[in-house]
């Protein structure tokens, strides 16, 4: 008996270490998408499209990979909010020297700001 409960014991160990680097991955990559994000809402409010657009790129690709990490229903959703919006804007800053096209992808950043930070 001792010893059967002490190999599920060990099993269920072993099981809860392989999967803790893939949380932790997963919290690191949703980090830098709030801190990517942050960058681009700075770069945009001083109107700095190639800045902005080059930030946004960096966080759309860390919220795919938080994305592919397990969440619940409600985190999926604000991550494929969040996405949606930093696609938004940087399909308003790209290539653009408007000050309004980049204050509009701005406001979609902080947008994905909002929907990132509620993951957490």
């Amino acid at each position: 008996m001792i010893s059967r409960r002490l190999t599920v014991a060990a099993l269920g160990f072993a099981l809860a270490l392989a999967a803790a680097p893939q949380v932790g991955w997963a919290s690191d990559h949703l980090k830098q998408a709030i801190w990517e994000t942050k960058e681009a809402i700075a770069a945009g409010n001083q109107g700095q499209a190639t800045s902005f657009v080059e930030h946004s790129v960096e966080a759309v690709h860390h919220a795919h990979a938080a994305q592919a990490q397990p969440h619940t229903q409600r985190s999926r959703e604000h991550l494929k909010k969040a996405i949606a919006h930093l696609k938004k804007g940087l399909k308003l800053a790209s290539r653009t020297s408007s000050v309004h096209r980049v204050e509009k992808a701005t406001a979609h950043a902080d947008k994905a700001l909002l929907h990132l930070e509620a993951v957490r």
